[in-house]
C-alpha cells in the first residue's frame, strides 16, 4: 500500500532474513526455544520462503490492479467534470448571448413601432422624410440615415432627405444614383431586395464617399407602395458588422410603413 519500491525492498528483506535464520537452524549456530518446535529440512525453509514470495507477490500485484484502477476511475471523472463544467459555460454563455439578442430585439422593435407611429402622423412629405431619418439615427444610434426616392422616368434615386452633415450636403449638390449601375442604393432600386453591405471585398467600392468617411457597413431596403418601388431606404452605421440578416426583418417592416406613410401623403396632396 506504500507502492512496489517499498512492497519490493519488504519482500527482498524478509526473503533475506528468511535465508538467515534457515542457515543458522540448519547449521546449529541458532537454537529454537520453546515447546514444541521443529527446525525442518533445506526444503522446508525454501518452501517456506518461496511461499512468502509468491503471497507477497499476488497481494502487491493485487494492490496495484486496485490502484490503478481507482486512478483510472478518478481520471473518468475529473474528465466527465471537466465536460460538465465545459458544457455549462457554453449554456450559460448561449443564454447570455440569446438573451442580449432578444433585449436588442425588443429594442429595434419598440424602436420601429415609435418610428412608424411617427410618420404616419404626417401630412407634409419633407417633414415626413425629415421626421424619419432623424428618428432612425436617434433612435437606432446609426451614422447616417438617408431616403432615396425614384423620379418620374424612373431612371434615377434622388436624395431627399438625410439625417448626417456629410447627408445634408449630398441633398444640396443634388446627389442621386441611377437605377441598377451605382452603389448599393441603385442595385436595390433595381432589384426590388434589401442588401446589407461590409467594408470589404467587392463592397467596399460603395463606402468611396468623402461626405461620409466613417461608414463601415451599410443596409439599403426599397420602399415599396403598391407593389412599386418609390424608393430606397439608406442606413450606414460606423460599425464593421452592425447589420445581420435577422435584422433585415425589422429595418424592411420599418420601411414599409414609410413607404405607405409617403404613398398616403402623396394621396392626401393629390385629393386636395
Amino acid at each position: 500500500m506504500l507502492g512496489s519500491r517499498v512492497g519490493i525492498g519488504a519482500i527482498i528483506i524478509s526473503e533475506f532474513a528468511i535465508a538467515i535464520m534457515g542457515y543458522l537452524v540448519l547449521t546449529g549456530n541458532y537454537t529454537l526455544t520453546g515447546e514444541p518446535y521443529y527446525e525442518g529440512r533445506l526444503g522446508d525453509w525454501m518452501s517456506g520462503g518461496t511461499t512468502l514470495l509468491l503471497l507477497s507477490w499476488v497481494v502487491m500485484s493485487g494492490l496495484r490492479m486496485l490502484q490503478e484502477g481507482f486512478e483510472k476511475a478518478q481520471t473518468q471523472v475529473e474528465r466527465m467534470v471537466a465536460q460538465m463544467r465545459e458544457e455549462k459555460e457554453k449554456l450559460t454563455g448561449s443564454v447570455d448571448e440569446q438573451t442580449r439578442e432578444l433585449l436588442t430585439k425588443t429594442n429595434q422593435l419598440n424602436a420601429a413601432a415609435y418610428i412608424a407611429k411617427q410618420t404616419t402622423e404626417s401630412t407634409n412629405l419633407e417633414s415626413l422624410l425629415e421626421n424619419s431619418v432623424n428618428l432612425i439615427s436617434e433612435r437606432f444610434n446609426f451614422y447616417h440615415a438617408g431616403i432615396f426616392l425614384i423620379n418620374e422616368r424612373e431612371d434615377y434615386a434622388n436624395l431627399q432627405a438625410a439625417s448626417s452633415e456629410g447627408g445634408k450636403r449630398m441633398i444640396e449638390r443634388g446627389h442621386r444614383l441611377r437605377i441598377g449601375s451605382q452603389g448599393i442604393v441603385g442595385y436595390v432600386a433595381s432589384e426590388k431586395k434589401p442588401r446589407i453591405a461590409l467594408d470589404v471585398g467587392k463592397d467596399a467600392a460603395f463606402f468611396d464617399n468623402p461626405e461620409l468617411p466613417l461608414t463601415r457597413s451599410e443596409v439599403a431596403l426599397p420602399l415599396v407602395a403598391r407593389e412599386k418601388i418609390i424608393g430606397v431606404l439608406d442606413i450606414q452605421s460606423t460599425e464593421p458588422e452592425a447589420f445581420t440578416k435577422s435584422d433585415i426583418a425589422i429595418f424592411q417592416t420599418l420601411a414599409d410603413q414609410i413607404a405607405a406613410a409617403i404613398e398616403n401623403v402623396r394621396l392626401l396632396s393629390e385629393s386636395h
